[in-house]
């Protein structure tokens, strides 16, 4: 789920309460003003997650739930980014 707050001020908050439905640390992303975490309650917690941010007087400004990408898997498994090796696409 990757949830937009409509206001960065209400960026702190939002992490809070998504925070509460995930056992992962939710990806904060500054600049777009979102927070993502996994979620495995499907349509329960979609609600549960809609229903805390209107009691929290969180407004957003966009809600997605969507199949995690490869790379945030990756990063929910290692807590890193995926580096290339240095030698890459040197000639051998």
């Amino acid at each position: 789920m990757r949830v937009t707050a409509a206001k960065v001020e209400d960026l702190t908050q939002l992490t809070k309460v998504l925070g509460r439905f995930t056992t992962d640390q939710p990806l904060v992303d500054e600049e777009q003003r979102t927070v993502s975490v996994p979620m495995t309650d499907g349509i329960g917690g979609i609600a549960s997650v809609s229903a805390e941010l209107a009691a929290a007087g969180i407004p957003v400004s966009d809600f997605q739930v969507s199949r995690p990408s490869m790379d945030e898997v990756f990063l929910s498994l290692t807590n890193k980014a995926a580096t290339r090796p240095e030698n890459e696409g040197a000639a051998a």
